[in-house]
């Protein structure tokens, strides 16, 4: 028995929307609007439960019989939460690892991005991402079909893809996220190719419809992998002994630590980078020049909407809706004075040749300078991820970042199949050596993992706190 590739599951994947059409678009349409809704909080639940009806749907169809709605569709749907937001997180961190701006030797030999554009790199890091969640590819649908628990469903799904094949496994769930992020990627091209922001509204409402359809393609590409290959999953999957649990848990909770570390790596690119030391351009006009005082006085740019708060101890940039750049993150020291001069655009690509560009800089009392860019919306050019990053995480940071998430993807694809197969044995027959041997699988697993747990608890450490 081996998994789908790519286009027998998007075959199968089309006879199940043709089979009906309507009900899988509305389920699919209800899902994508619920992903908008997630900034407000509501799409956290209304995603995963509309992604669980969905995947029951096409259930449904290839098996002739929906699957009966238990407390294994919450744990399904949160699975299906956590990989959305791995997939998000650990590819972009992945991306800007390998696409840092900053020379450096050590990373010098990785940095595909630099020898074939940003792609490249963006492709790798998708790539590492899915062989770290490919082991977990058939959980939610296993939990579906057969409930159970989530310890039991992911070890399970590990063992199916290990007998079936990991790299078929990987090409269709990589083909599948590919196919449902085409509209995506569309509509930031268009977004790229400077189109008016009312064409560009336009052409989002008008990709709605095909987002839809996508999403209903390639989530029906999964359930056709799943069902192609259930006969091998037992009707009912049996919890282990409470001896056994402990082992695989720990195993799996160490799992968990090793990714919390690269979550909060990311979480912490949302603290703005340091201000860069440097002077302002040589002959630019000087739009302002002022002395600051111990209490906070508001200086208006000429001909725009923003306004500088500037006291002695900070220099707030913001615009006149409220937002703008805020508190600038400078150089520990007293100021003692801000000038600002109208600047041209640091990089092609950040702005339109029509936006205003300003250079701010502010002179603490030890003679250091310091030098930041901003748009005419107050939002700072130069306070680029990439940046962020390398200013968290130096080069070794870094380095140890990319080779835990190597590690990582090796050891499931060696530790987790091993575990699974046992306790498929243990849920025909109840075998003393069977739970002894997983037991004990479970905590060497977790002895091989505790150095790279440990290590990214100490990157995201140095990535918050630095």
């Amino acid at each position: 028995m081996r998994a789908l590739l790519p286009a027998e599951a998007l075959r199968k994947s089309w006879a199940l929307l043709v089979l009906r059409p309507i009900a899988t678009l509305s389920l699919s349409m209800s899902l994508l609007t619920s992903l908008f809704a997630v900034c407000c909080g509501l799409g956290l639940i209304a995603a995963p439960w509309f992604g669980c009806e969905l995947l029951a749907l096409q259930l449904g169809n290839l098996d002739g019989s929906p699957p009966a709605r238990r407390t294994a569709w919450l744990i399904a749907g949160a699975l299906q939460l956590v990989a959305v937001v791995l997939l998000a997180t650990l590819s972009v961190l992945g991306a800007l690892v390998l696409d840092v701006d900053e020379p450096d030797a050590l990373l010098a030999p990785l940095r595909l991005a630099s020898l074939a554009g940003p792609l490249v790199g963006t492709l790798a890091a998708l790539a590492l991402t899915l062989a770290l969640l490919v082991h977990f590819e058939h959980a939610p649908a296993i939990l579906i079909d057969r409930g159970g628990s989530a310890l039991s469903a992911l070890l399970e799904s590990a063992r199916l893809v290990h007998v079936t094949g990991v790299a078929r496994t990987l090409l269709t769930s990589a083909a599948s996220y590919a196919l449902q992020l085409t509209p995506a990627a569309l509509g930031v091209a268009l977004t790229l190719s400077r189109s008016t922001l009312g064409a560009t509204v336009a052409c989002g409402i008008a990709l709605m419809p095909l987002a839809a359809l996508c999403i209903a393609l390639g989530q029906g590409m999964r359930a056709a992998s799943y069902v192609a290959l259930r006969t091998a999953v037992p009707r009912r999957l049996r919890r282990p002994e409470r001896s056994v649990r402990l082992g695989l848990r720990l195993s799996l909770a160490t799992l968990v630590l090793v990714l919390v570390g690269p979550l909060i790596v990311m979480l912490s690119l949302w603290k703005p980078a340091r201000v860069a030391q440097g002077t302002l351009p040589a002959n630019r006009p000087v739009l302002l020049d002022v002395a600051a005082e111990p209490s906070a006085r508001d200086r208006y740019l000429a001909d725009t909407a923003l306004r500088l708060s500037v006291s002695e101890r900070r220099v707030r940039v913001v615009a006149s809706d409220g937002g703008g750049a805020g508190t600038l993150p400078l150089p520990r020291g007293r100021i003692e004075r801000v000038r600002v001069a109208r600047g041209e655009p640091l990089h092609a690509a950040a702005t339109e040749p029509s936006v205003a560009t300003f250079a701010i800089e502010v002179r603490t009392a030890d003679g250091v300078h310091a030098l930041t860019w901003i748009d005419e919306a107050g939002v700072r050019l130069e306070d680029t991820l990439t940046r962020r990053l390398a200013e968290r995480l130096p080069g070794r940071g870094r380095l140890a970042l990319l080779l835990l998430l190597v590690w990582t993807a090796l050891w499931m694809a060696r530790a987790l199949p091993p575990q699974g197969a046992l306790l498929r044995t243990l849920a025909t027959s109840e075998d003393a050596e069977s739970a002894r041997s997983l037991r004990r699988l479970g905590l060497i697993a977790t002895a091989r993992l505790v150095p790279a747990a440990l290590t990214s608890l100490l990157l995201a450490a140095w990535a918050w706190l630095g």
